[in-house]
């Protein structure tokens, strides 16, 4: 879409650098209008878009983009605040992670100006859970969004909590609240009477999680666990004991924070040489552990969005994930299996057979990477809030 714009390469580039974080922009909505012009796939249709009679000129001027200079209209659309901590890796895990909540806390602050501005705007939290505290008081006149994270069961916590309470009173003054799963949107209105809830999923960048030449491991396969918050490590330690006693070639390889990591062992009871952890890796190299793997495994406990879900689909992995209806929202019928929370021999037996059939872990595989481009590419997720923030008036 981009050469078909008559963009510059190195200047979308650029422009693209300045949506990092950002949903809705108009690069993101003009790149979906370039791909439906040039496509008779109904998967790519868009409003107003007719293939072989909608010129780039035409989607240009519908989003007031200069293809010399595309950045101008993304600056124009929307500022993004990065309000990513330090990581504090020398710290006790204890210190960090209550520095962590300060400087969310402080990072509010920085909205200040735009909710005091004179011309209405449109405010969005996107991991509100974190940052959103005092935003309800400061709104005015202006349109204030969240996003919530979390699962309904878990906000019903946090709602007991004294800590979140100025989060639940600015979330009741939103105009908007995103949850990320279809199956959550009726609790959370349920929980917040007359407010309006919409739903939009996670997204996931398939241009870089992709497959690769050489996707899954050559040799001993491989099952791969990513991730940290509500998995289910005692269930998954259970799973590794049984599909080794199964099959001693299968290796495991666990990617996690230091502490969940420590967790996993604990469960485990103790090294095996089949089963391997790793925490700090760059973009690269989780890339690289996803192609690698022959499957990933997913035991949890609660889900709304899952990051790591997404990235195995986009890179063609077959899953096998614990049967909630926020994982079954997300992978539809192209899970390889679907197994009861808890479970490790349902999981261990499920791996199995997946691990002794490759044209059905191939299958599965193209089916995730169909479903990652068409429903959760991040241009994808743009559009649909872009949509949402015009709503707003």
């Amino acid at each position: 879409g981009v050469q078909w714009l008559g963009i510059d390469w190195d200047t979308y580039a650029s422009a693209e650098k300045l949506t990092a974080g950002m949903h809705g922009g108009p690069l993101a909505a003009a790149i979906l209008d370039a791909r439906a012009a040039q496509s008779s796939d109904t998967s790519h249709a868009r409003p107003g878009i007719v293939p072989g009679t909608t010129t780039a000129e035409d989607v240009l001027s519908k989003y007031g983009i200069d293809p010399a200079d595309p950045a101008a209209a993304v600056r124009a659309f929307m500022r993004v605040i990065d309000v990513t901590p330090p990581r504090w890796e020398w710290l006790h895990p204890a210190l960090s992670g209550r520095l962590r909540l300060r400087w969310f806390a402080a990072s509010e602050w920085l909205l200040w100006p735009a909710l005091h501005a004179r011309s209405p705007c449109v405010v969005h939290h996107y991991f509100s859970e974190n940052t959103l505290r005092r935003s309800g008081g400061w709104k005015g006149r202006h349109r204030l969004v969240a996003t919530c994270h979390q699962p309904p069961s878990f906000l019903q916590e946090m709602r007991g909590n004294s800590f979140y309470r100025r989060y639940f009173v600015s979330l009741a003054a939103c105009d908007l609240l995103v949850v990320q799963t279809r199956c959550h949107v009726e609790p959370v209105r349920a929980m917040f009477p007359g407010m309006r809830v919409e739903y939009v999923p996670l997204g996931v960048d398939a241009e870089h999680f992709c497959p690769g030449p050489g996707t899954g491991a050559a040799g001993r396969p491989t099952v791969l666990t990513v991730g940290n918050w509500m998995r289910d490590y005692a269930c998954w330690a259970e799973a590794v004991r049984r599909l080794s006693a199964a099959d001693p070639a299968v290796r495991f390889l666990v990617i996690a924070n230091p502490n969940v990591i420590a967790k996993a062992r604990e469960r485990l009871g103790g090294e095996r040489s089949n089963v391997a952890f790793r925490c700090g890796l760059t973009d690269a190299e989780l890339l690289d552990a996803y192609r690698s793997a022959d499957l990933l495994y997913l035991p949890l406990r609660d889900a709304m969005a899952n990051d790591a879900l997404l990235e195995a689909m986009a890179v063609g992995l077959p899953v096998v994930a614990t049967d909630l209806e926020a994982t079954r929202d997300y992978l539809g019928d192209t899970a390889a299996a679907y197994v009861p929370p808890g479970d490790a021999g349902a999981a261990s037996s499920a791996m199995l057979e997946l691990l002794g059939n490759p044209a059905r872990r191939a299958a599965c595989g193209r089916g995730t990477r169909r479903l990652a481009l068409a429903q959760y590419d991040w241009p994808v997720i743009a559009e649909s809030y872009r949509r949402l923030y015009l709503s707003l008036g």
